[in-house]
């Protein structure tokens, strides 16, 4: 009994760490502790001619810098970088923390785990894509901040992140064939 354990041992210290890693890289976020906001964006404003006949264009990018930013500007920026991504996390560790308690008090191929999987998977879809969201509403209203509405072509220092949706599907198909498997193991039980 106890070996069976002993892997979900290893599980449970290592959601542990990345809780606690994930608290300090919110505070470390929200303290800035890597300095004020400098948010950089590149604004196009347009396009020129090279010379007097020319068919080549040259784009002018204008750096702008947020140095000072007001409060305002600050949740934004917090906002539209990694803290979104983190403080979503935390209800996903949270939640795998309390399937893995589960998973040690029963056994691990039972109907509760294949729901408790499909119900995480679910959570990191949906914690995922509002994370994104978030960011890239926050980046474009902290762009909107310094960039006059006449130049709105701006290039925000922003990548999107898919890794939630991967992980997501993952655990929704892990869900799906510890629910089939189950099922079979219930059907094959009512033939003997």
């Amino acid at each position: 009994m106890v070996a069976r354990h002993r892997p979900f041992a290893r599980i449970r210290s290592f959601l542990w760490v990345l809780i606690l890693t994930d608290v300090v890289a919110i505070l470390g976020q929200v303290l800035q502790l890597d300095g004020p906001a400098t948010r950089r964006f590149d604004i196009l404003p347009k396009a020129l001619p090279v010379g007097q006949p020319s068919t080549e264009l040259r784009i002018q990018a204008v750096s702008v810098s947020i140095q000072d930013p007001t409060a305002y500007q600050t949740v934004l920026d917090l906002l539209s970088g990694p803290l979104p991504l983190a403080v979503g996390t935390l209800p996903i560790i949270w939640y795998a923390l309390r399937l893995i308690d589960r998973i040690t008090a029963t056994q691990p191929f039972t109907q509760a785990t294949a729901t408790g999987l499909r119900r995480l998977g679910v959570v990191v879809l949906i914690t995922g894509a509002a994370s994104e969201i978030v960011r890239s509403i926050a980046a474009y209203l902290l762009a909107a901040t310094v960039v006059p509405p006449g130049a709105r072509m701006v290039m925000v220092d922003y990548t999107l992140s898919v890794w939630w949706l991967m992980l997501g599907l993952l655990l929704l198909a892990f869900a799906q064939i510890i629910g089939y498997g189950r099922g079979l193991r219930a059907e094959l039980d009512t033939v003997i």
